[in-house]
């Protein structure tokens, strides 16, 4: 019997963050990362390329990379199963061209969700673009793309945040990866101020935006949001379904227990995205708790499993595409979260 283990996530990511780089995008689970101080520098370069290899030759040889045990997303494998993939060991190639970038090494934003990790450390709401609070990534996205160790021809990139809104340097990010030929980019954006760049690259590319409205009413986005948007985030979806019939609309509802996690609140947000024309509904679950907190066991409340039931039922009645993440998929069969 020959184990091993993989994780497309290493294989195939670079994850731009605040505090750290990283190859990894999992939530709860970094993986191995380098301090992001001085990131456009030879050497972290150098040692960020070091980290990568020794946690793949880790996995072919049955070591689970730091960071990395216990996540969903680390897949063990038996070689000589004939249940084991074919292209298993090719996905575990000395250095796989990176083909998914994650944008997330900012944190200003000009709203303030109650549920996002990043409040903790927001001081105010900003309005005004500006730049990164932590680093200049572009030294070193450069020189990715100048050692060819990206794969153009499939690349996917997703903007996080913060908010692309207020970050200056997002209109110089989306031409660069539109220059070297992108093929995927989805942007999460809360959708206060539309943005034209959006539009562009579902011209040039597939594009998405993932928005999470997280309600059906202006008052609970505020009480979500701590800003009265509602109105202008409703506003400018529409405005990007006009423009764009190429740019897929996911609209997102995460569940805040207390909040919005109820019947009416769910059918309102099901009546506002159908009008809009959303072309995917996303349920996904408040884990602030979990991030702040690892390790510590919580149960997800039994009410959720219903209105989960019901999100599914309103999609397929409205002919709106259900989507869930592996994740949260996972803490619901499981039943807990940690």
């Amino acid at each position: 019997m020959r184990k091993i283990y993989n994780c497309d996530l290493l294989n195939e990511g670079l994850h731009f963050t605040q505090d750290n780089l990283r190859f990894c995008c999992a939530p709860a689970h970094w993986g191995p990362n380098i301090d992001s101080k001085n990131p456009g520098s030879k050497d972290v370069f150098l040692s960020l390329m070091d980290m990568r290899k020794n946690a793949l030759k880790g996995m072919k040889e049955h070591i689970a990379p730091e960071g990395c045990v216990g996540c969903i997303y680390l897949k063990e494998y038996d070689l000589d199963s004939p249940d084991t993939p074919e292209n298993i060991l090719e996905k575990q190639k000395e250095e796989p061209l990176i083909s998914n970038i994650v944008i997330n090494h900012y944190k200003q934003c000009d709203c303030h969700c109650i549920y996002c990790t990043q409040s903790m450390y927001l001081k105010k709401i900003v309005t005004k673009p500006q730049k990164s609070d932590y680093y200049d990534l572009f030294p070193i996205l450069k020189q990715f793309y100048k050692e060819k160790l990206i794969d153009t021809e499939n690349l996917r990139v997703e903007f996080q945040g913060g908010s692309i809104a207020v970050l200056k340097e997002f209109p110089d990010l989306v031409k660069i990866f539109l220059k070297h030929g992108v093929k995927n980019i989805q942007f999460f954006t809360n959708g206060i101020k539309y943005m034209p760049q959006i539009v562009d690259a579902s011209k040039k590319c597939k594009a998405h935006i993932v928005c999470s409205l997280d309600a059906g009413t202006r008052e609970t986005f505020k009480r979500l949001k701590i800003v009265d948007k509602f109105d202008d985030v409703v506003k400018n979806l529409k405005q990007y379904r006009k423009k764009s019939k190429d740019l897929e609309i996911f609209a997102k509802y995460i569940l805040i227990d207390g909040i919005n996690d109820n019947k009416e609140e769910i059918l309102k947000f099901f009546d506002v995205i159908e009008d809009i024309g959303a072309d995917i509904a996303q349920l996904d679950m408040d884990f602030k708790k979990v991030m702040i907190n690892k390790g510590v066991h919580y149960d997800v409340p039994k009410h959720f499993y219903e209105l989960y039931d019901l999100f599914k039922k309103e999609c397929e009645k409205r002919n709106i595409k259900p989507f869930i993440w592996e994740y949260i998929q996972g803490i619901l069969d499981k039943g807990y979260f940690e």
